[in-house]
């Protein structure tokens, strides 16, 4: 079992007190079952998406969340909003201990759907997010700047390409508003509205689900929550990119 911040294998004494407090990373082995799953996961969901994207993504290293004292908390107080679905979320690889201490942080600025936390089903869609953003950055200059970054990363040598890192999260999603253009939207301000937001589709969510379409905001589809105890890391995974040859 590896500490958080990198300093090797935690003695007997510091895995009965400290992993008890803070999450912990084990690292998975590419010889398991559960490597396996991961990567038979990230290749079932992406196979839809690979000629949108033009790239597959290959596995370097896994891990296993093994969960803290802020986790279980966590699943406690969101298990009245049902089963969890495993999504993705792309992040630089800085963020993750921070992540994993204390939780998701909600953005200072509003997504194209208020400000959440942004997932997919889809880990292709998660690259573009697995690189710092700079400060100061509205979301769309971000994302088409990620995006160029993205393109000029895969035209690199593979061994000039750096390894990236996102996060499979479980998303305890509850009721979801389904939302196909983009709307800025606040589940615990939009409820002080009542009738209004319920006379327009809203009603009682606390996740927002957005389909992916050719006339829709998104061609691939994301989800997003608005509390961070909905969303809970489980694998964090280290990866590389292929690009894929036009046949």
């Amino acid at each position: 079992m590896m500490s958080l911040d990198g300093s090797g294998p935690t003695g007997a004494s510091a895995t009965t007190t400290d992993s008890a407090r803070d999450a912990c990373l084990v690292e998975v082995a590419s010889s398991s079952d559960e490597w396996s799953r991961v990567c038979d996961l990230v290749s079932r969901e992406s196979q839809p998406h690979l000629k949108h994207y033009g790239f597959s993504l290959e596995i370097a290293k896994l891990h296993l969340v093994s969960p803290g004292c802020l986790q279980r908390q966590q699943q406690q107080r969101a298990k009245a909003l049902g089963a969890p679905t495993l999504l993705f979320h792309g992040t630089w690889s800085d963020n993750v201990q921070g992540i994993l201490r204390e939780g998701f942080a909600l953005p200072q600025r509003s997504g194209m759907f208020g400000p959440g936390i942004y997932f997919a089903d889809c880990p292709l869609k998660s690259v573009q997010f697995a690189k710092k953003v700079g400060p100061g950055r509205t979301w769309l200059h971000s994302l088409q700047r990620q995006w160029h970054r993205a393109v000029g990363w895969l035209s690199r040598p593979p061994e000039q390409r750096q390894t990236l890192t996102m996060l499979a999260c479980e998303v305890f999603l509850g009721r979801s508003w389904t939302l196909r253009h983009a709307k800025a939207v606040n589940p615990s301000e939009d409820l002080r509205c009542g009738w209004l937001m319920k006379a327009l589709g809203a009603g009682d969510y606390s996740s927002v689900y957005v389909p992916g379409g050719l006339f829709g905001a998104v061609r691939v589809p994301e989800y997003v929550v608005y509390e961070p105890y909905q969303a809970i890391p489980k694998y964090v995974i280290e990866f590389t990119v292929k690009h894929i040859q036009a046949s």
